[in-house]
Formats: structure tokens, C-alpha cells, sequence
């Protein structure tokens, strides 16, 4: 900073005014032109109040108030007050009304937005109450540009990590183009969800396990591992739609249906399940008979079918019944049996004689209803003869008792010398 030399230093003004000298008028001068003047200067004290210092400068200058050197012999102030900071120093026309600490070149590094208030560091018209531009540590803390000024994302990270490295910042947000908006969680490790200091939720990223989850445990055993249940039900696929269940305790697939405290169903809709028994080792498979109305309605699961642990099946449709065993005669002969309905295999077989060479035989009636006969053929008169062993595929029969009969054919004897058997095999389908 240049001085100018009619400002002289005190010991050259005491030198004026030494016992016997007389000043001349260019030393009194000198003495006036060496101190602040509060007209002159821009600096007024007046009572009561603080120092006051008037900016230098037009309207479309820096109006600076206070030069701070490192040393007067320099050529620049090392900061500058100002009144009216530029956004671009070389250009008057980005200035703005605020208080700013300027570095040497005229770029503000902290101000105070004089519209609003607002603090900006780096930033001569803030957005927030304080907006930095560039990153912020406080204390462990880091957030800001990444991955380095200006950076297309933002990012939250650990001050103590190198936040150079991709794979250290916690969360990331994307800040233009297409992908403006979508963030990203990220850790070195692994990252864990907690409710009141517990984890809940991990997400794995060591070893061979990256990308696996665990709810409620450390996942080690597959990408997707769940401990713990509401109810029975650790997980449920759908919700507002039909959807499948993973039941724990006694593990059980719900097909649109969940359990807890009793299976009730996911949505409206047929519900069905499959377990395997954990006292027997058999694979289940459960229906409800009806159809739910409503979501969460309670289910009654019927056993329907089964595959035992060595192989056998099971199914409450599949069943054999000795409607008849060596029942004597005479006919006719009946007996009863209940269907779950669907197709029956009828195997029945007898025997009479008739008093002349002819065909003999029986019809078999369900209900009343003739669907099969059987036959032999004799030419002894009053000899027994056994009738053909017939097999009956009958469908479509219907659920409920019902009755077998078994009455003669034309020609046909019988008596207590007779035999009849009827079986019922019930199928499935």
C-alpha cells in the first residue's frame, strides 16, 4: 500500500514542535494531513454512539468499509470488508447489497445476504439460512459435492473416511440429468437398519455374502434370511393383491393365506397350503373348502392330499370300501357307503343257478339305478354258478350315502348257497 508522504510518522512530527522551534505552515500541514479527520475521512465518533466508517466507492463498486495487510508494505490487503460483494470480482454487474469478508482477489468467502439475512460461505446470495459452497465438516461429519467440487452428486459420509475413494460416503443423491433425484445408500462394510439401537436389518457386504439380507439376523446362508414372525408368518408376497405367505414354527407355504393365530386370508379369493409334518415327515397339502369373501377372513384347511415319508399317498378321496364281503344270499342283497364324490372302480362278483340251460347272472343298482350287471352261463339245471368278476368305472357321482343293490337277471335263482362281494374303490378325481 502506497502512503502518502505528506503523512508523516510521530517521531517526525514531534520533531516539528521541539521547545524553541516554530512550525512552519507546510509541518502544520503535514500534522493535520497525518490524522483522521471525521469529515474528511469517512470515520465519525460521535457521543453515545459506536465508530462509524462510510464505505469508499460508487453504487456499482465493492463499497469497501475495512482493509485488513498483513503488512502495510504490501500491495494488496489481505481481506477486505465489504458492503456489496460481487459474485464474479472482474464483473460490477453480479454485486449485492450484504456484508462480506473478500480474500485478496475479491471473492467473498463469508457473507451476510443484506435482503435476507441469510449466511453464505462462498455464496453472496444464499438460498438456505447458511449455504456453503463446497463440503462441510462438523466434526465426524461430511457432506456436500462428490465426488469433489462441484461433483453431480451430493453426498453424506464419515469425515474420518476417505471420501476421495467411491466406496466410502453413506449416501449419495444425484443432482442432474435423467438420474436428478435417485439416491444411493452405501457403506465400506455392511449397513444395518435399527429401531432404538437394535438392528433389524442388515445388508451384508463381506466375504461371499454382498447383497445378502437379513431381517432380524446376520444373513450367512442365503440373500435373503428372516428371523423372527408376526404371528407364525415371517414373510408375505403380496398384500393388496392375492399372494403367498412363509410360515415359521411348523414351516408352511400359504397360498393367499397367513397365519396368525389361526390362517386367515391375504385377499378375497381360494386359499390353500403346503406344509411338511414335522411328527410324520409327510408333504401336506391343505384347501379351504370355500372361497374367502374377504381379506383376513378366518379359514377352516382341509386335508386334501399327502405324500408320506416313504413315498405313499394319501388323499380323503382315495379310499376303499367292502360295500358287501361273502354276504350269503338270496338276492337281492344291499348295502351302504359314503362318497366323498367324484369316480368310483366297482369290482363285484356273485353267484346262482337257474332250472334250465340259460344265461343267469345280477345287476348292480346305485340308488335305485341299474349301471352294471355280470353274467355266467350254465347248462345244469340247479348248479351254482360263480358270475364273471366285473369291474364298474362310474363318474361323476355325487358327494353323500348312498345304496348298492344287487338284484337277479331273468332266469336267475339264488339262495342261502350264494355269495356276493362288492368293494368301492373311491379315486381322487
Amino acid at each position: 500500500m502506497n502512503i502518502d508522504d505528506g503523512k508523516k510518522s510521530r517521531a517526525a512530527l514531534k520533531s516539528y514542535f521541539v521547545k524553541n522551534a516554530i512550525p512552519t505552515e507546510q509541518q502544520f500541514a503535514q500534522l493535520m494531513d497525518s490524522v483522521l479527520n471525521q469529515r474528511d475521512d469517512g470515520l465519525v465518533k460521535v457521543a453515545g454512539d459506536p465508530l462509524a466508517i462510510e464505505a469508499v466507492g460508487d453504487v456499482t463498486s465493492f463499497k469497501k468499509a475495512l482493509n485488513f495487510y498483513t503488512q502495510l508494505s504490501d500491495n494488496d490487503p489481505a481481506w477486505t470488508v465489504s458492503l456489496r460483494p460481487r459474485n464474479n470480482p472482474a464483473d460490477p454487474q453480479t454485486g449485492r447489497a450484504g456484508l462480506s469478508i473478500n480474500d485478496a482477489a475479491g471473492n467473498s468467502r463469508l457473507a451476510i445476504d443484506a435482503a435476507n439475512g441469510r449466511v453464505g460461505i462462498g455464496v453472496i446470495a444464499p438460498a438456505e439460512a447458511l449455504d456453503v459452497a463446497g463440503r462441510i465438516k462438523a466434526g465426524p461429519l461430511a457432506i456436500g459435492p462428490w465426488p469433489a467440487n462441484p461433483g453431480p452428486f451430493a453426498f453424506v459420509g464419515a469425515s474420518t473416511l476417505d471420501q476421495t475413494q467411491a466406496g466410502n460416503y453413506a449416501l449419495l443423491q444425484e443432482l442432474t440429468g435423467a438420474g436428478a433425484g435417485r439416491t444411493y445408500v452405501n457403506s465400506p462394510l455392511d449397513i444395518r437398519f435399527r429401531i432404538k439401537n437394535a438392528d433389524c436389518m442388515v445388508l451384508a457386504s463381506s466375504g461371499n455374502n454382498v447383497g445378502h439380507l437379513g431381517i432380524g439376523v446376520s444373513p450367512s446362508k442365503a440373500r435373503l434370511e428372516v428371523n423372527g414372525m408376526v404371528g407364525n408368518t415371517v414373510a408375505l408376497f403380496g398384500g393388496d393383491q392375492q399372494g403367498i405367505s412363509l410360515v415359521a414354527s411348523w414351516p408352511t407355504v400359504g397360498i393367499n393365506c397367513y397365519f396368525s393365530g389361526g390362517w386367515k386370508a391375504i385377499q378375497p379369493g381360494w386359499c390353500g397350503m403346503i406344509d411338511v409334518n414335522q411328527d410324520s415327515g409327510g408333504m401336506q397339502f391343505y384347501v379351504n373348502p370355500a372361497r374367502a369373501n374377504a381379506a383376513d377372513a378366518a379359514l377352516t384347511p382341509q386335508n386334501r392330499f399327502a405324500v408320506h415319508a416313504d413315498g405313499k399317498l394319501f388323499s380323503p378321496m382315495w379310499k376303499a370300501t367292502h360295500v358287501l364281503n361273502q354276504r350269503q344270499g338270496p338276492m337281492p342283497v344291499s348295502g351302504t357307503f359314503v362318497s366323498g364324490g367324484g369316480t368310483l372302480v366297482i369290482i363285484f362278483s356273485g353267484s346262482g343257478f337257474a332250472t334250465i340251460g340259460t344265461n343267469i347272472g345280477l345287476a348292480l343298482q346305485i340308488d335305485g339305478g341299474t349301471v352294471a350287471t355280470t353274467r355266467a352261463f350254465t347248462n345244469e339245471p340247479s348248479s351254482h354258478k360263480a358270475f364273471t368278476t366285473n369291474i364298474l368305472v362310474q363318474g361323476n357321482v355325487a358327494a353323500g350315502n348312498h345304496t348298492i343293490n344287487l338284484i337277479p337277471l331273468v332266469n336267475t335263482l339264488s339262495d342261502g348257497n350264494d355269495w356276493y362281494n362288492v368293494t368301492v374303490l373311491e379315486l381322487p378325481f
